[in-house]
């Protein structure tokens, strides 16, 4: 019989199973909303006074109370002036946000300060307060009056890591503030906390001045400097040359860290003065000339060796010179008197080879007279250092060399951090914030001052940073250890003579620095060539990284030049070094690091609190009221997210969830790893396709990315992709659509809020409204500051009249990512263009000149070019219409920044010289013309004409879907011929911008070969009358032809060797007879050779 079956049952178990769904699915919403609601990035700072509990129970509560109180008082409003928020005070400790990590450490940095000077002046050690002060930031659940999360267990736990009056960040934050000129941090520890499997690291910010040895930079004539530190067991050479009017005393030992001095009794050599002044200039002419051509011959190569050997043996004693045979040493140090230091030690040849070349050598200075006692710098990674490259914005070159320098210390930042600043620098800054750095690289011009050497200097913006300003530093903060001037005549120096006010007797860059307490000086003699110039300063900071000593990475240095570049293009011996050459900055910054503490201090005091989250996190007594309330509020909330149902259990939501790892990995450019983790996740999962559609656009395939997002329609950042992807294809209204959608919903994390504001700012941007667009930047870098987001809002600003709030964007995109190459392009101009509208004098030349070329225009004449016929004069282009076509920029501003890259490496090629664009549009403004003129060839030509260009490039760039094409026609403004078209194609604009300017050169150099006459004949020697001003390098051959009409009839060939701005010098390579003054010559081309 069989058994009834009761309905119910499976009612209950169907209802039961189907309430546990809704449970489920409920918090899966409610965990959303929370997220949504509350997670953001945010900073958190924790304070703690020392031996508060002590002084309660030694002096009352009373007095407590009152000390608390003064403490808040002081504190409080240096939180609020830095942008900051007072969380709760619980006892003597606060917590605080900002949003900003920089403003936290900046406020930390104060309220350190703060008490320090009201300490010094407090009646007694009783009333004094120490704290200690630990920040990090990351994302955090935030609430009107509290923050919960991973970002507040870590702050707590990196403040109980610190000792009274000091600031310790976490690495997060660090790497928020090491780009600031303001805030230099050392690596403190990596150390085990409780909560946290991995060790976290941590760092200690200098608030105030950082422990320093006291000790004099330079000895008396009686003494020797003393390096601070060189490697153990390292033996060297060591020459000691002093004078006495015609006498000089040499000793040569050769000595060991250790002590084993080997001693020998000094000589005395006689000498004449004024032949080795002769011979010191003899080289420095022979060097300039080199300089100067760019490469020397073997007989200058040669007459070099010749001279160092002379000075060789008239400045060495015969002890000495067998003292430099005999020993087994690579460090050379050279201590010579003031009075001496003129003469090129370093290019001293002793028959083998140049002694820079065979020894890390380096130069140690003595005075007579008493300086004063200079604090030195104390040493520790990571190294903050600071390159100004090209700081008047006229050297593209030397802004080049200081991200090639950046780009190679960036490889290893745990050891040198490398802030680089270009453009727009002026003497103030350098004055405010030298000190602030480690290292400091100069690239840029340099005046030397013979008559006044004082007021030799660095170039900057508006003015100098002199000698007179380097003595003024002397007796503040410790100076950079390292200064390193890559710039022409930077290492030269007379005599020096310290007379009684020496301080304004200074002569010479490198005196400055090394009285002031520089303890590294690398400067050069004379004139360097931009290339390889960059070249040796990148090689010189690679081998430092590597750990050689300084004078080692110099001749490293020297090396890689002479074996790329060969001995006879003589830059690399045009660098000195004053200091210990075996001070080796790798070993001394690794020395000093502060090593794993014994047990976690004050561990006996502190309690343990248990997050929602499942993690532990430590507070000291003081801070235990802080544990239980957030405690009870992070409970509520986690008991009111499940429904008072399920336990969240403990799960947790961090920077280790594949989604949010493989969004971070995607958006540092490391598409693939991004890929595999969102491949990785289940494939229901609508983020798993969310994530691959953005993967797809990230690799520019919009087909792709759309299909995707398709498979994903319920989350908001796919309407941020399909935006993006419709936007490229100039789908405006569609595009707006998703945008749109986009920030109406509330699950975008602030970085894709700010990605859909940014496209709408662009929207508005390609239909004209600059205002809206503005708006929607300003929205976006409001969610997230990004480089890129930054400059559009600072190109929308300037559209609108705003010159000065798009300066000050701009200035903030380069400092979020010195390696946005638009963002500082369009800094760099916008300075330039700023600094030209303050620039009266020049305002008003040019406002003459487009006049005079007004009526010329409107009289239809131009002015005939100078000079005979034949011979080539600068060829000069104009851009006239450049028409954008297709779909929008990705950027605001990328048409621009595609013509100054391209206008600037054309003129770095040497060939071709541009006209500025100002003019043009000015031009265009006086004759009452719209840009839209230019479209027609005739009037474009004409313009170009009275102009003074000889070729009028016009053209499109053409978007679609991420690819851009540009397409440009060079039109002859004499024969209105067409002399070339160029295609280039791609999606890097920078790349484009390179490839068009080679193509554009080969153009021209085609349809306009170099011409010229022989000016005279000397020997071999044929002079030409063109130079490096039309486009003449070292290495072109030249045929000679009977006249004009048979310019291509080939007589032989001349090579040139040696080239001057309006001349140049060639051999006859043929065996050519007969030159004479007058012939006609025009340059080979490559492919007719």
């Amino acid at each position: 019989m069989e058994q009834a079956h009761d309905p119910r049952d499976s009612d209950n178990g169907a209802s039961e199973e189907t309430s546990i769904e809704k449970l489920l699915r409920e918090r899966q919403r409610l965990d959303a909303e929370l997220k949504n609601r509350f997670s953001q990035k945010t900073t958190v700072m924790f304070t703690d006074i020392k031996g508060s509990t002590t002084f309660f129970e030694t002096y009352g509560d009373i007095e407590g109370r009152l000390m608390v109180q003064k403490h808040n008082e002081m504190l409080f409003p240096i939180i609020t002036a830095h942008q900051g928020r007072v969380i709760k005070t619980i006892g003597d400790a606060i917590m605080a946000s900002f949003d900003s990590p920089v403003d936290a450490v900046r406020a930390a940095m104060g309220m350190q300060q703060r008490l320090q000077d009201y300490n010094q002046s407090a009646p007694d050690k009783k009333s004094q307060i120490h704290i200690r002060i630990g920040i990090n930031t990351g994302e955090g659940l935030v609430e009107k009056n509290d923050i919960y999360g991973d970002v507040v267990n870590v702050a707590a736990r990196v403040e109980s890591l610190a000792e009274p009056d000091e600031v310790l960040v976490s690495a997060a934050v660090y790497e928020e503030v090491r780009k600031t000129d303001d805030i230099l941090c050392r690596y403190a520890r990596q150390t085990k906390v409780k909560g946290k499997e991995e060790p976290i690291e941590v760092y200690r910010v200098i608030w105030a001045d950082e422990d320093t040895l006291a000790g004099q930079t330079r000895s008396s004539a009686a003494a020797t400097a003393q390096p601070v530190s060189r490697r153990a067991s390292r033996r060297r050479l060591e020459i000691d040359i002093s004078r006495d009017n015609d006498l000089l005393r040499i000793t040569a030992a050769e000595k060991s860290d250790r002590g084993g001095t080997t001693l020998r009794p000094y000589e005395e050599l006689r000498i004449s003065l004024s032949e080795i002044t002769a011979r010191c200039t003899e080289v420095t002419t022979l060097l300039n000339r080199a300089n100067t051509r760019g490469k020397v011959s073997k007989d200058i190569l040669t007459k070099l060796r010749d001279v160092g050997q002379v000075l060789f043996d008239t400045l060495l004693s015969a002890q000495a010179k067998e003292t430099l045979r005999r020993a087994a040493v690579e460090d050379l140090v050279v201590h010579i008197e003031d009075t001496l230091v003129h003469i090129p030690w370093e290019l001293l040849h002793d028959g083998d080879q140049f002694l820079c070349q065979k020894y890390n050598m380096g130069r140690i200075v003595k005075t007579r007279r008493q300086v004063y006692t200079i604090r030195q710098r104390l040493l520790s990674r990571p190294l903050k250092m600071l390159i100004i490259a090209d700081p008047r914005g006229d050297l593209p070159s030397a802004g080049t060399e200081g991200r090639r320098i950046r780009e190679q210390l960036d490889q290893d930042p745990s050891f040198i951090s490398a802030n680089q600043r270009t453009g727009a620098i002026p003497p103030a800054y350098v004055m405010e914030k030298i000190r602030n750095f480690d290292l400091v690289h100069y690239a840029g011009h340099a005046d030397y001052d013979t008559a006044e050497p004082s007021r030799s200097g660095w170039m900057l913006d508006g003015g100098k940073f002199t000698c007179d300003d380097i003595v003024k530093l002397i007796g503040g903060k410790p100076m950079p250890a390292l200064v390193f001037c890559n710039a022409c005549q930077s290492g030269q120096t007379q005599e020096w003579v310290l007379g009684t006010g020496y301080n304004q007797k200074i002569f010479g860059l490198a005196n400055a620095f090394l009285l002031a307490g520089v303890q590294h000086y690398v400067g050069t003699f004379w004139e360097i060539l931009d290339e390889p110039g960059a070249d040796f300063a990148v090689a010189f900071y690679s081998a430092l990284s590597q750990g050689a000593s300084i004078g080692e990475a110099m001749r490293r240095a020297r090396l890689a030049l002479i074996k790329q570049y060969v001995e006879d293009t003589i830059v690399w011996a045009s660098y000195m070094l004053y200091g210990d050459p075996g001070f080796c900055y790798r070993e001394i910054a690794e020395e000093t690091v502060g090593e794993e503490p014994a047990p976690e201090r004050r561990l006996q005091e502190a309690t343990q609190l248990r997050s929602g989250a499942g993690e532990t996190v430590s507070f000291t007594t003081s801070s235990r009221r802080f544990a239980k309330i957030a405690g009870v509020a992070l409970a509520l909330i986690v008991l009111a997210a499940l429904l008072l149902v399920v336990q969240r259990g403990k799960e947790k939501q961090t920077s280790s969830d594949p989604y949010q790892q493989a969004y971070t990995l995607l958006n540092s450019g490391t598409a693939d790893e991004a890929q595999r983790l969102f491949e990785g996740l289940a494939p229901d999962d609508p983020r798993r396709y969310e994530g691959l559609a953005a993967v797809a656009w990230h690799r520019g395939d919009g087909k792709a990315a759309l299909e995707l997002c398709s498979r994903s329609p319920s989350t908001s950042y796919c309407n941020v992709v399909r935006g993006s992807v419709l936007f490229a294809q100039g789908k405006l209204d569609e595009s707006q659509h998703e945008f749109t959608t986009a920030l109406e919903s509330k699950d975008l994390r602030a970085w894709q809020q700010a990605q859909a504001a940014n496209g709408l700012g662009r929207i508005y941007s390609a239909r004209g409204d600059m205002q809206k667009a503005a708006q929607y930047y300003a929205q976006a870098a409001a969610a997230h500051p990004a480089s890129d987001i930054l400059a559009n809002q600072a190109y929308a600003l300037q559209q609108t009249g705003n010159t000065a709030g798009a300066l000050d964007l701009l200035h903030k995109a380069a400092q979020a990512n010195p390696s946005d190459n638009l963002a500082a392009v369009l800094l760099a101009d916008a300075q330039r263009r700023q600094k030209a509208t303050e620039d009266a004098e020049r305002q008003k030349r040019i406002d003459e000149l487009v006049r005079e070329l007004a009526d010329s225009f409107k009289a239809g004449t131009s002015k005939k070019a100078a000079g005979d016929s034949w011979t080539s004069k600068p060829l000069t282009v104009a851009f006239m219409q450049v028409t954008a076509k297709g779909a929008p920029a990705e950027r605001e501003g990328e048409d621009d920044y595609f013509l100054l890259r391209i206008s600037s490496l054309l003129q770095e090629g040497g060939t071709v010289q541009i006209v500025e664009r100002e003019l043009l549009d000015k031009l265009l403004a006086e004759l009452k013309l719209g840009s839209t003129a230019l479209v027609d060839p005739a009037t474009a030509v004409q313009l170009g004409k009275i102009m003074n260009a000889r070729v009028i490039c016009s053209g499109t760039i053409m978007r679609y879907n991420g690819e851009v094409q540009v397409s440009l026609r060079l039109t002859d403004t004499e024969t209105t011929l067409l002399k070339g078209a160029v295609t280039v194609s791609g999606k890097d604009i920078e790349t484009l911008a390179q490839n068009a300017a080679q193509k554009i050169t080969e153009k021209l150099t085609g349809a306009y070969p170099l011409r010229g006459t022989i000016a005279g004949v000397e020997a071999d020697k044929i002079r030409l009358n063109i130079g490096t001003q039309v486009g003449v390098k070292d290495g072109m051959q030249f045929r000679i032809v009977a006249d004009s009409s048979e310019a291509t009839k080939k007589q032989g060939l001349l090579t040139i060797t040696a080239v001057g701005d309006s001349f140049a010098v060639a051999t006859a390579t043929d065996g050519i007879s007969n030159l004479k003054p007058g012939l006609r010559v025009e340059q080979v081309l490559t492919a007719e050779r």
